[in-house]
């Protein structure tokens, strides 16, 4: 049985290497077409350990954004470096509302 009888032209092909590659171009797309990311957009890809950005920012770049940028090593080495962090305390309504 058949479920689809689908081809996936040459581009789109070139992204799916394996189910990581496929995984990798399913998140770019889904950046890709955030309503706040647009031509001129530089787009920062920042994971755990730097082990999955690299393939994500990679696909970014393969779908047409231009301005993509990664961290190496990820959180993990933005921490080790010293950078800058701001942990994020419990919102309630009341701490929403005072932010807008």
């Amino acid at each position: 049985m058949t479920l689809c009888n689908c081809q996936v032209d040459g581009s789109i092909r070139k992204l799916l290497k394996s189910g990581r590659d496929l995984e990798d171009s399913l998140i770019a797309v889904i950046i890709r077409n955030l309503k706040t990311v647009k031509d001129s957009s530089k787009v920062i890809v920042l994971d755990a350990d730097g082990t999955r950005s690299k393939g994500i920012a990679r696909s970014l770049k393969k779908i047409g954004v231009k301005n993509t940028y990664l961290v190496e090593g990820g959180f993990q080495s933005w921490m080790k470096q010293g950078l800058r962090i701001k942990e994020l305390k419990p919102e309630t309504a009341l701490s929403i509302l005072n932010e807008v």
